[in-house]
């Protein structure tokens, strides 16, 4: 029998497997597939008339065409084989998301003849607890900085953002077509929805334009992945670990071979294994995602793991060179 990670209630842990798994639950209760439910009970009430949803991103070859940023400048980019059924496999445009934040806003008004009624609604969002966040049936209903009921969503090439007031007074939908890490490496939607809050109440928004920090980071990889990758050519020269050998020949092998790979294999498992597991606690990321959102970034931590990789190897030759040399020399 498998074991809860906690008590139900006790701890928010998001991942987009549990999203799936309720996604399957309303077919096997309802009889119906996931996107039958969704149109009859949700789309059509809400004359969202362009939704739709999918299980697999290649059921939609009619969607726009998202975007990836490489160093500033976005390129476009098909994301195949994805399966978001459930957990994000909804396109809509921003008129039809906006149709689906009003039905929050009018339950919030206190409205109990719409699709969610208004005590439903109080009962779902109710913000008791004294965390500075809580997440709630896919709404994060208090964070600091913003009095919004609020959440976003992305895909490697899209990225939506949906809020609402708490009295219903204000509702705010975005879709981009376009990756989260944006040249500002900011959540546009709730940049752009805090900026509307701002004029709303008289107040100058955030230039998020200014901030070019993506492409200096990605400069600033490559520049390291090109330095570590010449280092390591440059200390892996077959003359050098002659001399170690020379040095080490009466010591036993396997501590050779821990002095020639430990710094190799430990900063390899590092870039390789340790970084997608460190995303992980955050989000369910894997490098599938990681190619996307930061191409440059990734690509530089790969060549430096391929400079290590190969460090490794042209260290074992220079060690069983200079071995070679040694027994014929005897």
């Amino acid at each position: 029998m498998t074991r809860l990670a906690s008590a139900p209630g006790t701890r928010h842990a998001y991942h987009n497997a549990n999203y799936m798994l309720l996604g399957d639950l309303i077919e096997r209760v309802s009889g119906e597939s996931y996107s039958a439910y969704l149109g009859r009970h949700v789309f059509a009430p809400l004359h969202m008339q362009g939704a739709r949803a999918v299980n697999l991103l290649d059921e939609a070859p009619e969607a726009p065409r998202g975007h990836i940023f490489v160093f500033g400048h976005p390129v476009p980019k098909h994301v195949a084989g994805m399966f978001v059924g459930g957990a994000g496999g909804v396109i809509v445009s921003a008129s039809d998301l906006d149709r689906w934040v009003e039905a929050f806003a009018q339950a919030a008004r206190g409205d109990d003849g719409g699709v969610i009624p208004g005590s439903q609604l109080r009962d779902m969002l109710d913000p008791a607890g004294g965390s500075p966040y809580l997440y709630r049936f896919g709404w994060v209903v208090r964070q600091p900085g913003t009095a919004l009921i609020r959440h976003n969503g992305g895909l490697p090439t899209f990225v939506a953002h949906a809020a609402f007031s708490r009295n219903g007074d204000l509702g705010i939908a975005i879709v981009t077509n376009a990756s989260l890490a944006n040249p500002a490496w900011a959540e546009v939607g709730e940049d752009l929805a805090d900026g509307v809050v701002d004029i709303l109440a008289g107040r100058s928004p955030m230039d998020v334009e200014a901030r070019q920090i993506g492409p200096l980071v990605e400069m600033g990889f490559g520049a390291v992945a090109a330095i570590v990758t010449g280092l390591g050519l440059w200390l892996s020269r077959p003359s050098r670990w002659r001399r170690i050998w020379s040095r080490m020949s009466q010591k036993a092998t396997w501590r050779i071979w821990l002095k020639a790979a430990a710094v190799p294999v430990l900063m390899m498992s590092c870039v390789l294994v340790l970084l997608p597991t460190g995303f992980s606690f955050v989000e369910s990321w894997s490098w599938y995602w990681l190619w996307y959102l930061t191409p440059a970034v990734t690509a530089s931590l790969w060549l430096i793991a391929t400079g290590f990789a190969l460090a490794l190897l042209l260290r074992a030759y220079g060690m069983f060179s200079a071995r070679a040399l040694d027994q014929m020399l005897r």
